[in-house]
C-alpha cells in the first residue's frame, strides 16, 4: 500500500517507505520535523488544514512530484520549497499569500504552478525560468500586471488570470502552444494579439473593458472552439469573424452591439451562440434568448430579406423615431425595444405596443423612467429588460404584470425588491446580477414557479437565512450566487437535489475549495450533503429553519 490518510499525531518514521501521504482535512497547524526521513515520497498532500508554515526538512525530499497546499494558513511559500528541484506540480491555492520569492525559479521542473484564491499583488519575475510549465492559475488574486517573463515560457498550454484587477497583458504571441487563455474580469481595454497561438482552443476574456475585436489575431485559429466576449463593450463583430471555422459556442451578451455581421450565420459547427442583453436595431427581443437553431434560423431569413434595411443606419433625425415603432413593426417584431436612450418611450409608442399586446419590452441601457403604462400588457407582456437603467428602486407596478415569466434587472443599484413582485406567480427567471443586494429579497421565494435565479457580483455575505427559502423553491434548476462576499455555505443546501446548475466561485468560503466547486454542481451538493447528519440527508430532512449547519469558514 503506497498511499496513507490519517488524523492521527504524526510520526514519520511511520510513514518510511511510503510513496503517497495524504494528511488532509486533519486541522494540522503544525507539522514536525522528520519528514525527510520518507525519502521515497512521491507526492505529499496536506490541504485543508491550518498551516501556517512548514518544517525545513520538507526541502531534502529528494523524489517528491507532487505537494497539495490549497486551503491553508500561508502568507507566503516557505522557502524550502525551493529546494525541492523534483517538483512537478505546485498546488497553494486558498491561502492568504501576498507575495512570491524570486527562487520560485529553481522549481526548474515544475509543470503546474496553482496560486489561485490569495492575496497576490505582484507576481515575481522568476516565474520566467519556469522553462517547463504547462498550467498556470492566477485566478481570484488581485494582481495589476503580469511579468513579461511568464509569456516568455513557449511551453505553456493554459493560462489563468481570471478574477484579478489586470488593465493590461504582456504580449502573448511567443506562446505557440496555447490552448487555454482565462482573463476575465479583469479591466482589460484591448483583446491579446494571439495571432500566433495556433493551438488555442479556448478564450475567456468577459467581464472586461473591451471595445473593440481585432480579428487579424483571431483568424490564424484553425482549433479554435471556444469564445467567451460577454459583459464588456464591444460595438462591432468583425465581418471575418467567420473565418473560426472549429469554433463552437460564441458568447457576445451584454455588450454594446447595435447589428451583427450577416456572415455570423456562416459558422459551420457553430453550437452555441449567445447575444442577449445587446442594444441590437430592430431585433424581435423573443429571438434574443433563442436557441441557437432558432436564432440562426431567424438571421438567415432575416439577412436574406434584408429586413434591417427597414431602418436607414444615419437616420438620426430623431432621437426617438416613432416610425420605427409602427403598429404593424411591433406586431413583427413581438417585442418593444427602446434601448441606449434618455428619452421616455413616447405615449404614441406604448398606444402602438398595447395594440399589438407585445410579449417583451426592453428598456435596458437607458436611464429613462418605467412607465406605468407598462400595466396596460399585463395580459400579453412575458419578459421585461430593465439592465443598466440606473434604478435604485423596483416600480410597485411590475408586481401587476400577471404573465411575466422573465425578469432581467442586471447592473443597476438595486438593493431591495418591492413585496407586489409575488403577484408575478409565473416568474421562472429572475437575474439580479450587479446590483447591490446584501441578501436575498424575501420576495423571491414566493415565486415558486421559478427556474432560473441570478444574484452573482452583490454583496452577499451570508445564506444562513436564506436556505430554507431557496429550498422552497422546488422548481428552481439554476442558482448564481457567485462573486459576492459569502463566508459559509449552509450544509443544506446540499438538499436542493434539483438543482442542474450551482455557481458560488469568487466568493471568501474556504470550503467547498476550489477543486470541489470545479467539478461541478452534482459533487458540490453531495460535498454539503455530507456534513449533514444522516438523518438530515433527505430533501427537507427535518430540519428546523433556524438551526445552523455550516461547513466552511473564512479567515480575514
Amino acid at each position: 500500500m503506497n498511499t496513507l490518510k490519517m488524523a492521527a499525531q504524526i510520526d514519520w518514521t511511520k510513514f518510511v517507505g511510503l510513496q503517497k501521504i495524504d494528511l488532509s482535512q486533519n486541522m494540522i497547524h503544525e507539522l514536525p520535523s522528520g519528514v525527510s526521513q520518507c525519502d521515497g515520497l512521491e507526492s505529499l498532500k496536506l490541504n485543508d488544514n491550518e498551516l501556517g508554515d512548514l518544517p525545513e526538512d520538507i526541502g531534502d525530499l529528494k523524489c517528491l512530484k507532487v505537494l497539495n497546499l490549497n486551503n491553508n494558513k500561508l502568507f507566503c511559500l516557505p522557502q524550502c520549497i525551493f529546494k525541492i528541484s523534483t517538483l512537478l506540480e505546485l498546488t497553494v491555492s486558498d491561502n492568504l499569500i501576498k507575495t512570491v520569492h524570486k527562487d520560485v525559479g529553481n522549481l526548474c521542473d515544475l509543470t503546474t504552478l496553482d496560486i489561485s484564491h490569495n492575496k497576490l499583488i505582484t507576481l515575481t519575475a522568476g516565474v520566467g525560468f519556469l522553462n517547463r510549465l504547462k498550467h498556470v492559475n492566477l485566478s481570484n488574486n488581485e494582481l495589476q500586471t503580469i511579468p513579461h517573463e511568464l509569456t516568455t515560457i513557449c511551453g505553456l498550454v493554459e493560462i489563468d488570470v481570471s478574477c484579478n484587477k489586470l488593465k493590461k497583458l504582456p504580449c502573448v504571441r511567443n506562446l505557440i502552444h496555447l490552448k487555454i487563455f482565462k482573463a476575465n474580469s479583469n479591466q482589460l481595454k484591448n483583446l491579446p494579439d494571439f495571432s500566433q497561438c495556433r493551438e488555442l482552443v479556448v478564450i475567456n476574456v468577459s467581464h472586461n473593458l473591451i471595445e473593440e475585436i481585432d480579428s487579424a489575431g483571431l483568424n490564424s485559429q484553425p482549433f479554435l472552439k471556444e469564445v467567451i466576449l460577454q459583459s464588456n463593450r464591444i460595438k462591432e463583430l468583425p465581418s471575418d469573424i467567420t473565418s473560426l471555422s472549429s469554433l463552437q459556442i460564441l458568447d457576445v451578451s451584454s455588450n454594446n452591439l447595435s447589428r451583427l455581421p450577416s456572415s455570423i450565420v456562416d459558422f459551420p459547427n457553430l453550437q452555441l451562440l449567445r447575444i442577449m442583453n445587446n442594444p441590437l436595431k430592430n431585433f424581435p427581443p423573443q429571438f434574443m434568448k433563442a436557441d441557437t437553431v432558432r436564432l440562426l434560423g431567424y438571421l438567415r431569413e432575416r439577412f436574406a430579406y434584408e429586413l434591417e434595411a427597414m431602418i436607414p443606419e444615419d437616420d438620426h433625425s430623431d432621437p426617438v423615431p416613432v416610425a420605427r415603432f409602427s403598429l404593424s413593426q411591433l406586431r413583427r417584431c413581438g417585442g418593444l425595444v427602446h434601448t441606449n436612450s434618455e428619452e421616455d418611450v413616447p405615449d404614441e409608442v406604448w398606444d402602438n405596443a398595447v395594440k399589438a399586446q407585445v410579449v417583451v419590452v426592453n428598456l435596458s441601457h437607458s436611464k429613462q423612467f418605467l412607465s406605468n403604462r407598462v400595466v396596460e400588457l399585463a395580459e400579453s407582456l412575458m419578459e421585461l429588460h430593465l439592465v443598466d437603467t440606473g434604478m435604485k428602486e423596483l416600480p410597485p407596478c411590475v408586481g401587476k404584470l400577471r404573465e411575466l415569466q422573465i425578469l432581467i434587472l442586471d447592473q443597476n443599484h438595486l438593493s431591495d425588491l418591492c413585496p407586489e413582485l409575488a403577484g408575478c406567480k409565473y416568474m421562472k427567471e429572475l437575474s439580479l446580477s450587479c446590483n447591490r443586494f446584501s441578501e436575498i429579497p424575501l420576495v423571491v421565494y414566493q415565486l415558486r414557479l421559478l427556474r432560473t435565479l441570478v444574484v452573482s457580483n452583490n454583496k452577499l455575505s451570508t445564506l444562513e437565512l436564506a436556505w430554507s427559502g431557496l429550498l422552497s423553491l422546488q422548481n428552481l434548476d439554476t442558482l448564481n450566487l457567485s462573486n459576492n462576499e459569502i463566508t459559509q455555505l449552509p450544509a443544506q443546501l446540499g438538499l436542493m437535489t434539483h438543482l442542474k446548475s450551482f455557481e458560488v466561485t469568487g466568493n471568501k468560503f474556504r470550503q467547498p475549495s476550489y477543486q470541489v466547486l470545479s467539478k461541478g454542481t452534482e459533487t458540490v451538493l453531495a460535498y454539503l450533503r455530507n456534513k449533514l447528519p444522516e438523518d438530515k440527508k433527505e430533501e427537507g430532512g427535518g430540519l428546523e429553519k433556524n438551526e445552523p449547519t455550516s461547513v466552511s469558514y473564512f479567515i480575514a
